[in-house]
């Protein structure tokens, strides 16, 4: 697998993209004065225990807009002690060093933890867990025990480490140095978090250009290129302290073409929230992000097979193609929490488990934890992918204010029948003698075309004049009513609410009632003559 990493930091704007065969996988974010959380530590005050949520909130400092979240789980001590109350451990005003495990996301706080873990470029340092720990995916088991050992000697006493899948190829010595550095830099936040008198934090994550080199440089990586010749210089400062042996792989991009745009993955990262995604073969994917969840629906749209094929085959194939595209969405607009993917229904159990196979071995590719459920027999697949911080698209879009996130806004009709009701509830309680509702151009329009006669209503009602003009809706009064064509004047009469169309319904309704009328006359006088005719009356003797 041809893997690089290109890094476009040029602009205020960082942005980083990990590509596999020419096209976007990953996909980074990182804008000044909005640095994500996530990995920072804070000295933080307990401000409210909750022992019926079993959690409490947290005051991190004032650069977190909301409060933290702490679930008893999170605690010191929970793991060995699974029935620990979170009212024994916490009492409000209490001070705690807690780290970011999840960043804020929509109305939600960041979710935090006294569990504390550091990460290097080869191992995880965890000072309060008495624990050794190798990747799942360093599979030698002489090389596992290996590393144990060397961790054992060198780890202080009664902290733990767990040691990161880059470090399969590193000597003893960069495991070392890697772990000696992580231990500095916890006492230094152990020193700072004790002397800090407010709350705040006392440890920050890289930042992402240099938290890319950490987590993503590896042996299978190509190569970094890095389009600032100032970000390049760090990056390459970075490498040569803690990884050396790849320096090599860091690139200067110094070509006048967007370096998204040279590597042909503009178009991925431009099109990375839309809702609808096309697979080569014509069909395409429907992502919805809900609440709750979110969906993926796999359509067969345009594509239709091959001319041999049965529907049954048509369908498991653009089942199989979207497995692989599935899998990318997920892991480049960063989804997770819970997933439904509905794939196109397939008769045949031994096709469903082809294509869950298929999404399986897709999902292998990807570094953040799955879970994943059977396809069922409607074709859902049900799983669960870890979220620490904001998808992508919770980063770019903000709800619409127009319609608060429905995907829809109330018809012309709908807005101008409001502003009616208003403007009624606006004449009732206002003794001035002028209203003037403002309204966009469309519901002025209506307004002016079908209710017409339900404005003079109002006005001979209330005794106002009423006009209607364009504008933002408002709906101002004035003392004295104006004149001009545009202004509906009050009749002194006695007003009735008209009803739709009333005048039609009027004069249809007369010539209703006379035909009626002419009808049943017309039948008294036809029965009166077959009577005559079948009696004829008798002659006078």
């Amino acid at each position: 697998m041809s893997l690089k990493i290109l890094l476009n930091a040029s602009t205020p704007e960082v942005r980083a993209v990990l590509t596999s065969r020419g096209r976007a996988i990953e996909y980074h974010i990182e804008r000044p004065g909005s640095r994500g959380i996530v990995g920072n530590i804070y000295r933080a005050k307990v401000l409210r225990v909750l022992p019926g949520m079993q959690a409490a909130f947290l005051d991190l400092g004032k650069s977190v807009a909301r409060s933290g979240y702490i679930h008893v789980s999170d605690l010191l001590g929970a793991q060995d002690d699974p029935s620990i109350k979170i009212d024994k451990a916490l009492k409000a005003g209490q001070w705690v060093t807690v780290q970011v495990a999840k960043g804020p996301i929509g109305d939600k706080g960041a979710r935090v933890t006294e569990q504390v873990a550091l990460p290097g470029r080869l191992s995880v340092f965890l000072p309060f867990s008495d624990h050794i720990g190798v990747s799942k995916r360093i599979t030698s088991e002489g090389l596992r025990k290996k590393m144990r050992g060397w961790i054992d000697e060198y780890r202080p006493e009664g902290t733990g480490v767990i040691v990161r899948t880059a470090a399969e190829k590193a000597s003893e010595e960069e495991i070392r140095d890697d772990l000696s550095y992580l231990v500095k830099v916890w006492q230094q936040v152990s020193k700072k978090s004790k002397s800090q008198k407010a709350p705040g934090v006392v440890y920050e994550d890289l930042d992402l250009p240099k938290r890319i080199v950490r987590d993503m440089l590896r042996d299978d990586v190509d190569k970094i290129m890095v389009d600032s010749k100032e970000q390049f210089d760090e990056v390459v400062a970075f490498a040569q302290e803690f990884l050396p042996r790849f320096v090599k792989k860091i690139e200067l991009y110094e070509s006048d073409v967007p370096i998204f745009l040279q590597y042909k993955v503009a178009s991925d990262v431009n099109n990375i929230a839309k809702r609808e995604v096309s697979l080569k073969s014509g069909g395409a994917l429907v992502i919805d992000t809900g609440e709750a969840l979110t969906s993926i629906d796999v359509n067969t749209k345009s594509f239709i097979g091959k001319k041999s094929a049965s529907l049954e085959d048509t369908v498991t194939a653009n089942n199989l193609e979207a497995c692989e595209e599935v899998a990318r969405q997920l892991r480049l607009r960063n989804i997770g929490g819970i997933i439904v993917v509905d794939f196109v229904d397939m008769d045949d159990r031994e096709n469903r488990e082809k294509v869950w196979d298929a999404f399986h071995k897709a999902l292998e590719k990807d570094n953040t934890k799955t879970n994943i459920t059977r396809i069922s027999e409607l074709g859902l697949v049900e799983m669960t992918r870890k979220r620490n911080r904001e998808s992508i698209s919770q980063l770019l879009n903000e709800t619409c204010p127009t319609c608060a996130g429905l995907g829809s806004v109330p018809t012309i009709e709908t807005l101008a029948y409001g502003s009616l009701r208003k403007l009624r509830e606006k004449a009732s309680k206002t003794s001035d003698k002028m209203l003037v509702l403002s309204v966009p151009r469309g519901q002025r329009q209506f307004i002016e075309k079908q209710e017409r006669s339900y404005l003079q209503f109002l006005a001979t009602t209330y005794q106002k004049g009423i006009e209607v003009k364009d504008g933002n809706f408002k709906i101002e009064s004035e003392k004295a009513v104006r004149s001009g064509k545009s202004v509906i004047q009050p009749n002194s009469k006695s007003a009735s609410k008209p009803s739709p169309k009333k005048s039609q319904a009027k004069s249809a309704g007369s010539r209703s009632s006379n035909s009626v009328k002419e009808k049943k006359a017309d039948s008294k006088n036809g029965e009166k003559r077959r009577k005559q005719r079948a009696n004829p009356p008798r002659s006078q003797p």
